[in-house]
């Protein structure tokens, strides 16, 4: 069972759970004085085992949250003007690898591409990691006519200490050294898209070098509604979807 308990805003700022008559977790949540979560910490068996901490810009959106769960985890985030997010970072694992992400927009406020960086510090055994990813949108109107994504990836490999560093008095300690030996693959999908009178997506087109071709067939009732739709790739029937609606 749960039981909360409650600030003088109406927000939790206690959760009990129980199994039978022992507490299992117990939960402390902390606000600041925008009534935003600030701090929230869990502790079972009378430890704590999860820390989770927010701070926010002038405002009041997300700038930074950092989870402590036996090992830190760290988000970081970047607004424009008006308020759409451009830049996002994630530190994962006490900083063992990271993503990054880049975002712009069309002047009318659509998504117009992303670009996202993965990867981890050199660890023995699994080298440099890391690729980029770019993905660019086109519009007709508001809805998306084409997608453009390239993967670029690497691998790196580090340069493994002999048998004898690897003794409990080892000094060689992660990062460890590059070798500057780099395999780089890249991949190419461009995907286009096109859709009915009633907004709704007839095709989807994936040409990755080799083309496959989603197609949505439908039928509507009397207030426009589809209530069945045929999903077919290439030609073959693959769902068969139903909707009913009360009038």
């Amino acid at each position: 069972s749960t039981t909360y308990q409650y600030n003088s805003a109406g927000r939790i700022a206690t959760e009990l759970a129980k199994n039978g008559e022992k507490v299992s977790s117990e939960t402390f949540n902390e606000y600041n004085l925008d009534g935003q979560l600030i701090k929230s910490i869990k502790k079972s068996d009378n430890k704590i085992s999860l820390t989770e901490t927010y701070s926010y810009n002038t405002k009041g959106m997300l700038a930074e949250k950092i989870v402590d769960n036996f090992g830190i985890d760290k988000w970081v985030y970047k607004y424009n003007a008006k308020g759409k997010m451009i830049y996002k970072k994630y530190f994962y694992r006490n900083n063992y690898g990271f993503e990054e992400s880049f975002f712009t927009y069309t002047k009318s406020g659509l998504l117009n591409g992303v670009k996202e960086i993965k990867g981890n510090n050199c660890h023995l055994n699994q080298g440099c990691d890391s690729s980029i990813t770019t993905t660019i949108y086109t519009y007709r109107g508001k809805k998306i006519i084409r997608q453009l994504t390239i993967i670029q990836s690497a691998m790196e490999q580090v340069a493994e200490p002999v048998s004898s560093e690897l003794g409990e008095n080892s000094k060689l300690t992660p990062p460890y050294p590059r070798t500057g030996r780099q395999q780089w693959d890249t991949f190419k999908a461009e995907t286009t898209f096109d859709y009915d009178k009633y907004g709704n997506r007839t095709m989807e087109k994936l040409n990755t070098g080799k083309i496959n071709i989603t197609t949505y067939e439908y039928a509507y009732d009397k207030k426009l509604n589809w209530v069945s739709r045929v999903i077919k790739l290439n030609g073959v029937i693959e769902t068969v979807n139903r909707r009913y609606f009360e009038y």
